[in-house]
């Protein structure tokens, strides 16, 4: 989220303000409607979707304890802009459980493609007179691996792979060595959820309570082929984060027929995201400008302090995020999200929609005594989601409509 509003600040400003080569796909936009409508709070959340790995790789393991194949495809609107930035995203993944020495280890896979696309953008001069025309994009083909294990506490880890391109056209059309910008990342992540009541429900209505935390490191770079003006100030083009943080899922589990559905359920969450790459600033100015700057690279955990979870810092370093999810029969479901504390913006807020048709079709086959009608809600997922992010009281308004398919055997 940072990475994108001041890519769009850059594109915007004057020429003498601007930099090539910005290769912002190590930072952090929203990779779906549902991470959009979460402002990002979903690094602990147990998940079978897809793209959910690029917020911590550990929770492909919800892929396996799920058991299928699923698809999915995400599609962003406008960035405040018009038309002219878009975020796609298209993922796979499969998931299994297996038997390693008599216990049991949820497996999952998955692979992404991501494309910021900025369009055709105008360079001008101070005075606003345009000079030229040109566009830029960035892609990013990932891989992921999560596994988790499932006894009194389940514990999931998790790694990502991540090769990212930046790449600037100008109006020869030909692509300049300088232009350009690559790079191998890493993630690596864990989640620890603690099953305190509702696993195995008996009778008519049961609450459901499971805690969560972990803890992800994203953007380590295994490789980097940077721009001239990340060679010359030494600055990382991409900068490290560690995102750490809390979930909380609680509900009410009912008896319908055969089986048993979630008749309400609330996902609380709270994360903080700390940059492990970053500038400090020294012998500040009486207007408050830093004389100067130290680039600081923490190994673990950054600035994060019990304020700075919820709130931020305001310095740029840490980004507090929340957001609460209701959903009602495992069939609708409503976020709002909200962060704080990024350095770009004070705050920004989130919401969402979302449908899963297979939990519907599931839910009219139990109402009914269906059984061919139970059994292919169980093993169809059909979810629709959408999702907005509004950046600095309105500034930037992203809008985000994706759709996961997938079928278990």
């Amino acid at each position: 989220m940072r990475g994108l509003l001041l890519a769009i600040l850059l594109l915007a400003a004057p020429a003498s303000a601007q930099r090539v080569g910005t290769y912002f796909l190590a930072e952090t936009p929203p990779f779906s409607a549902d991470d959009a409508s979460a402002a990002g709070a979903g690094a602990f959340a147990q998940t079978a979707e897809p793209l959910a790995f690029h917020r911590n790789p550990a929770l492909l393991a919800g892929v396996g304890r799920s058991r299928g194949l699923f698809v999915r495809a995400d599609r962003s609107g406008d960035f405040g802009f018009g038309d002219t930035i878009g975020l796609t995203n298209a993922a796979v993944a499969a998931g299994a459980e297996v038997r390693l020495a008599g216990q049991p280890l949820a497996l999952g896979v998955g692979a992404s493609y991501t494309l910021l696309d900025y369009g055709v953008q105008t360079w001008t001069s101070d005075a606003g007179v345009p000079l030229f025309d040109y566009e830029s994009h960035e892609d990013a083909l990932s891989a992921a691996l999560g596994a988790g294990w499932t006894g009194p506490v389940e514990i999931d880890l998790g790694a990502a792979l991540h090769a990212r391109r930046g790449v600037e056209l100008f109006p020869s059309g030909e692509l300049a060595e300088s232009d350009r910008a690559t790079g191998l990342t890493m993630d690596l992540g864990a989640a620890v959820t603690f099953p305190v009541f509702g696993r195995n429900a008996r009778g008519p209505v049961l609450p459901i309570l499971d805690v969560s935390t972990g803890y992800v490191q994203q953007n380590l770079t295994l490789a980097n082929r940077r721009p001239d003006f990340y060679r010359e100030t030494d600055a990382p083009s991409n900068a490290r984060v560690a995102v750490m943080g809390y979930g909380v899922r609680a509900g009410l589990d009912l008896a319908l027929g055969t089986g048993r559905v979630p008749l309400l359920v609330l996902d609380g969450r709270i994360e903080a995201a700390s940059r492990l790459d970053r500038y400090v600033g020294f012998e500040v100015s009486p207007e408050g400008v830093p004389q100067y700057v130290e680039l600081v690279r923490d190994p673990f955990f950054g600035d994060v302090g019990a304020g700075s979870l919820i709130l931020g810092d305001g310095a740029g370093s840490v980004e507090g995020r929340r957001a609460i999810r209701a959903t009602l029969f495992d069939v609708v479901s409503y976020t709002r999200g909200h962060f704080e504390g990024d350095g770009f913006v004070e705050f920004g807020s989130t919401w969402g929609l979302g449908l899963d048709v297979g939990g519907a079709v599931r839910l009219a086959g139990l109402a009914s005594g269906d059984a061919t009608m139970t059994r292919i809600g169980e093993r169809l997922a059909m979810r629709a989601s959408y999702g907005v992010t509004d950046i600095g009281d309105g500034f930037v308004r992203s809008t985000y409509g994706g759709l996961t398919l997938g079928w278990r055997p």
